[in-house]
């Protein structure tokens, strides 16, 4: 697909914008309807670079399909004609685009991405709707961080009102021989008190997309203190490789879009679910930071890092 370079740090920013780490796609019925075009909602909350680009890699993904794209933020009453479209499936980006389209997809089966904390806008009853993590699973990062990197204890800092089931589900996979330091906080100010006393003794501190943590100050703190403790900073997002990161652990846009449009139409299989109809993604890029590598002197296994997902050295 073209133009992805571009768009990787493009999905980067808008993922650590929205912060989220997870997104949500599931199973979904059988959509063939014999005699009838098969019509592909694609329904973004807001007419921005990275939404643009993500819809993009959905529209080549839905091969065969009618697809219709269309933005909230220029047609807020779209929504409510989903009953005269008629679509097959509906695939949302953003949580306002989900939460609106709800009301009116009368079993439509509907795929979501790019939502923050998705039990804020799904019902109870989620038949039909499902969708798809944009970090990838804790099992897999973890085994990443000991089997690629050799690094056995690892930090999280996290809001337990917030991203307390992402890391509940971090520690219940944690590896052999792995330790998992969960430290809490639930505001900016109770985080920048925590990181005035130091990391501790843990091998690498590993970013989860949490809005409490990931401040403007709060970053900056992150950054200047896993710096002068030399421990090694993983982010979800090569953007936080121009930050300082030593390396992170993401989800290109064009494997979400491939992966929503396969589940949507039934034609791809499943992932690591986290509860519920939430699946994490079935591929990963690993960005290094060279200079990082250099100063930290932290072990890369290449071969054992490739066996996860692609690596690269720096952004591209």
């Amino acid at each position: 697909m073209k133009g992805r370079c571009g768009r990787k740090y493009r999905w980067g920013v808008a993922a650590t914008a929205v912060v989220i780490g997870i997104l949500v796609l599931g199973a979904v019925p059988d959509l063939l309807m014999a005699g009838q075009p098969q019509k592909a909602l694609i329904l973004l909350s807001l007419r921005i670079r990275p939404y643009e680009a993500l819809a993009e890699e959905m529209i080549d993904e839905f091969e065969g399909y009618q697809t219709k794209v269309v933005y909230l933020d220029e047609d807020p009453r779209a929504p409510s004609r989903i009953p005269k479209m008629k679509p097959s499936v509906i695939v949302t980006v953003g949580q306002e685009a989900v939460r609106t389209s709800i009301p009116y997809r009368d079993g439509i089966p509907l795929v979501y991405t790019m939502v923050l904390f998705p039990n804020q806008v799904l019902p109870e009853a989620r038949k039909g709707i499902s969708g798809i993590a944009m970090i990838p699973s804790p099992e897999k990062q973890l085994r990443i961080l000991k089997e690629g990197f050799n690094l056995r204890r690892i930090g999280l800092i996290y809001n337990p009102d917030l991203t307390g089931f992402l890391v509940e589900h971090f520690e219940s996979h944690c590896p052999a021989g792995m330790e998992c330091e969960a430290i809490s906080v639930r505001s900016e100010g109770e985080l920048l008190k925590r990181l005035k006393s130091g990391l501790g003794g843990i091998d690498g501190l590993l970013l989860i997309p949490d809005p409490t943590v990931l401040t403007e100050q709060g970053i900056k703190t992150i950054i200047s203190t896993c710096y002068e403790e030399k421990i090694p900073l993983i982010g979800f997002s090569p953007m936080y490789l121009s930050l300082g990161a030593a390396f992170t652990l993401s989800v290109p846009e064009h494997v979400i879009a491939r992966q929503a449009a396969g589940i949507a139409t039934n034609t791809n299989g499943k992932e690591a679910d986290l509860m519920g109809n939430l699946y994490y993604p079935k591929s990963c890029e690993i960005h290094i930071n060279p200079k990082a590598a250099e100063r930290l002197g932290f072990d890369v296994d290449q071969e054992a890092l490739e066996a996860f997902g692609v690596v690269k050295w720096g952004e591209q």
